[in-house]
């Protein structure tokens, strides 16, 4: 059985509270928009199904209350079935749990990113579609694309290559972007 965008997310957020110090995420941009969230979300659930032994966790860079008045982020969650408690943001994670980073839809840090948390140094992973800012040249991958319109694109053609089949809702969340 295909898994669902709802039960990912819900899996996710316990794998969140089970892993201690073990957290390996996906951090969307700040703008937290549905290209970011939706390529954090799909770029996790990838990451899962192509490294099995470990868990990637999707990172919303934003906080509850700013996506819960995003009109068009309530939307797509309320068309997916997904409870705005089954996301972890950005304010959820502490620098001493994180083991790694993969960067979506942006490659390069802010300072709450860099410094607060100090994501720098934890960076294995970059998949965007904005201009190259020479940062984290040894990411791999390191997946910098401007000929694409969103990010989710890049992230389709990893899911694609890999020949993942996703569930529908993956796909419908897909083509929010």
């Amino acid at each position: 059985l295909k898994m669902k965008v709802e039960f990912f997310l819900k899996q996710s957020k316990q794998f969140f509270d089970q892993l201690g110090n073990q957290l390996r995420v996906v951090v969307g941009n700040q703008s937290a928009d549905l290209d970011s969230i939706t390529s954090a979300i799909s770029l996790a659930f990838y990451l899962n199904q192509t490294q099995t032994e470990k868990k990637f966790i999707p990172i919303i860079n934003s906080t509850k209350s700013v996506i819960a008045s995003k009109k068009p982020c309530t939307y797509m969650f309320q068309q997916l079935s997904v409870d705005l408690n089954d996301l972890i943001f950005l304010g959820d994670l502490t620098h001493d749990r994180i083991r790694e980073v993969y960067l979506v839809d942006h490659n390069e840090l802010d300072k709450r990113e860099s410094e607060d948390l100090r994501l720098s140094e934890l960076v294995t992973g970059v998949i965007d579609h904005h201009l190259d800012k020479g940062e984290f040249k040894n990411a791999n991958p390191r997946c910098i694309d401007t000929r694409v319109g969103s990010n989710a694109s890049l992230v389709v053609a990893m899911i694609t290559q890999a020949r993942i089949e996703l569930d529908s809702s993956f796909a419908n969340m897909l083509l929010f972007p």
